[in-house]
């Protein structure tokens, strides 16, 4: 390995030097992070609730599957299981030709 620094160990060192003496909040590392992300040394991990008011939630998909498929069971429990109800969607299919 060279004896010069990476820009990860660059971003970290300016963070603890930023923090060792008071200086403003450190900055994300958000170029660090985009060319990791265009080399495809990252893995990019959103939650649950990155799609909100543009995909259905997980819950809203379970009853939509649920309710096409003739789901066997109307428990809350069963019916907004997205595990359970795709599982048997897969299995049984919606009733209409599949492509």
């Amino acid at each position: 390995m060279s004896g010069q620094q990476s820009e990860t160990e660059q971003s970290l060192a300016k963070q603890s030097i930023n923090e060792r003496t008071g200086d403003s909040k450190p900055k994300p590392p958000y170029p660090i992070i985009a060319s990791a992300l265009m080399d495809g040394e990252v893995v990019p991990f959103l939650g649950a609730g990155v799609n909100a008011g543009v995909f259905p939630t997980g819950t809203a998909l379970s009853l939509m599957l649920a309710k096409e498929c003739s789901f066997p069971s109307e428990r809350d429990s069963d019916v907004e299981d997205l595990a359970k109800v795709s599982s048997y969607f897969v299995e049984v299919g919606s009733g209409e030709d599949q492509l």
